[in-house]
């Protein structure tokens, strides 16, 4: 049972400091363990006159002397390992299924020499004349237990590492004591050395039990006191808020980070005024459910964000995660940080974005002025003609109102045309926040057709358009989308004007699937190279001399900010395909 005990507590030391030489000394005290209930079964007169199992006359001596033998080696073998720890790998083992192949490999060793002892016994040296004398084979075997004894005595010396290994070379000398005393200085069993050598190994494994337990003892209160201090220190290191707290709301106990955080004090915790459930507004009350439910299923919750109120009624957005303690199923530890920082960086860094994406819009405006001119100047040409047209059917005689009535119609169309233009012209160089709305994405195109339609002609690009009718309507910030959309164009028309030969054409298409409504910008370029195909998305990535590398960046922001995909194919036989995916409105909103 020492052996059984000791075996036990060794293999729990291996599954703690992972040492090889531990391994090797645990199985050898669970062989020699198991050894005695073969070893006990059949020996003669204990349980019948010539034992169990079918025991012959030099079983019992056998077991003995295998069971004598092999212990001695695995003290050797612990001996001579190094000090290398297992570290179990993807492709190795864990520690778990290490002990228990090996549990396995020593019981199975143990029932094959015990079939051998028993099947085998007329095959086997003759060490027992008869039940009581011992033969010469038996004085020879004693030795060799003693020998190996011996080297692992010597080992044991020279690599004394522990306590643990000195002990052990106490163990080593007692088997050699034992078999001095039961197998050489005397000739038969149930002798004074036969009982003598029995009861020494006894008080030797007894020792060896006693120092593992005071070991481990030590080991396991060294490691709490460990875990305690750094817990100590983490808590008082203020690094980030800890409070102790009951389910029922009670915060019991916390840190000056989390008091500083909420601006209490600790008279506000000891006179028991801090609530977690009053320090939670009402829209997180809801967050605060699940998390108690999976606190009750799991012990613990999951990160996640939320928001309290500080002691002067204003929020602070914090990330706070936490457990229950094992000890007690209704109090447990949260972990608060305070994200305030982080909050306002990234409010700074949409303004960042926000302030780009106007910039690449003015950018393109500057870039389409001659179209802009254009297309403003031809509704006021025509307003002006058709405003002729009116004064010269006022001057006949008689004046002919209904075609007045028609030129002076066509005048407001006219203006209106041209207030259209300037107004969306306004709305892509604004400073202006995002406004989401339903919207026809065709319409949308069709506009930035018109934008675009003069850099389109001097650059000599066809262009073919391919809008799906009924198009679903999407939800989002019309005049972004169009950013997307007129970037596209351009960079697209820009390609293909430094293509000296073949045909220049620009295909805009839209469709629809289960998933969203899909736009593809197609042209026959000089395309992208595959290696790039991700970069040319990077800010300031640019591979146009004049470009500044921010417009497909932004575009791609702008389209995951609703929900959707940019991405980059090869057009065949040349150029390049971009397209975009949205969800609908209904999916959208």
């Amino acid at each position: 049972m020492t052996d059984l005990v000791t075996s036990v507590l060794l293999f729990s030391q291996f599954a703690i400091y992972r040492l090889g030489a531990l391994l090797v000394l645990a199985c050898g005290y669970l062989f020699s363990a198991l050894m005695i209930i073969p070893h006990a079964l059949t020996f003669p007169g204990a349980f019948s006159p010539t034992g169990l199992l079918g025991a012959g006359l030099q079983t019992t001596a056998s077991l003995y002397w295998f069971w004598h033998l092999l212990f001695p080696m695995a003290l050797l073998g612990s001996g001579l390992m190094r000090d290398e720890k297992f570290d179990p790998g993807p492709a190795q083992p864990s520690l778990r299924a290490v002990i228990v192949r090996s549990i396995t490999l020593v019981v199975a060793l143990v029932c094959g020499l015990t079939l051998l002892a028993t099947t085998g016994n007329d095959h086997l040296p003759v060490l027992f004349a008869d039940r009581v004398d011992f033969t010469a084979a038996a004085r020879a075997a004693g030795a060799s237990t003693m020998l190996v004894s011996a080297s692992a005595v010597a080992v044991l010396w020279l690599r004394r590492r522990s306590v643990l290994n000195q002990w052990l070379m106490i163990v080593a000398l007692a088997t050699i004591l034992e078999m001095a005393l039961g197998s050489i200085s005397v000739s038969a069993r149930f002798s004074l050395g036969f009982y003598a050598g029995r009861l020494f190994s006894l008080l030797t494994s007894t020792i060896v039990l006693v120092v593992l337990l005071a070991e481990t003892t030590r080991l396991y209160a060294n490691v709490t006191r460990s875990n305690e201090g750094k817990i100590r220190r983490l808590v008082e290191a203020n690094i980030l808020g800890i409070c102790i707290w009951n389910l029922d709301g009670t915060i019991v106990e916390a840190n000056e980070a989390f008091l500083r955080m909420l601006q209490y004090c600790r008279e506000d915790v000891v006179l028991g005024r801090l609530r977690w459930t009053d320090l939670t507004p009402a829209d997180w009350r809801e967050q605060d459910e699940r998390a108690v439910a999976e606190l009750r299923s799991t012990g613990t919750f999951h990160p996640f964000e939320k928001e309290y109120f500080r002691k002067n009624s204003t929020r602070i957005p914090v990330l706070i995660g936490g457990a229950l303690f094992e000890e007690s199923r209704d109090e447990g530890v949260a972990f608060v940080l305070d994200l305030t920082e982080r909050k306002r960086a990234e409010e700074a860094l949409h303004e960042l974005e926000l302030d780009f994406a106007r910039m690449n819009r003015v950018s393109m405006m500057g870039v389409l002025a001659a179209s802009l001119t254009h297309e403003i100047t031809q509704p006021i040409a025509t307003a002006r003609n058709n405003a002729c047209a009116a004064l010269n059917f006022l001057n006949r005689q008689p004046s002919d109102l209904g075609a007045v009535r028609e030129a002076l119609d066509c005048v407001v169309s006219d203006a209106d045309r041209a207030g259209n233009i300037v107004e969306r012209v306004r709305d892509q160089m604004k400073k202006a926040p995002p406004r989401k709305a339903r919207f026809d994405l065709n319409e949308a195109i069709d506009e930035v057709i018109v934008l675009a339609r003069v850099a389109i002609a001097k650059n000599e690009v066809s262009v073919q358009i391919r809008l799906t009718d009924d198009l679903l309507p999407v939800q989002g910030d019309r005049v972004q989308l169009q950013q997307v959309v007129l970037n596209l164009v351009l960079n697209a028309v820009e390609a293909m004007g430094s293509v000296a030969t073949g045909a220049r054409e620009l295909s805009i298409m839209t469709g629809q699937d289960q998933t969203g409504v899909r736009v593809a910008v197609r042209d026959c370029g000089p395309g992208i190279d595959p290696d790039h195909r991700e970069r040319i998305f990077q800010t300031f990535y640019t591979t146009k001399s004049s470009g500044t590398g921010m417009g497909l960046s932004i575009c791609r922001s702008i389209i995951n900010g609703h929900g959707g995909r940019l991405w980059a194919e090869a057009n065949e036989p040349r150029g390049a395909v971009f397209r975009f995916s949205l969800p609908d409105a209904e999916a959208g909103s």
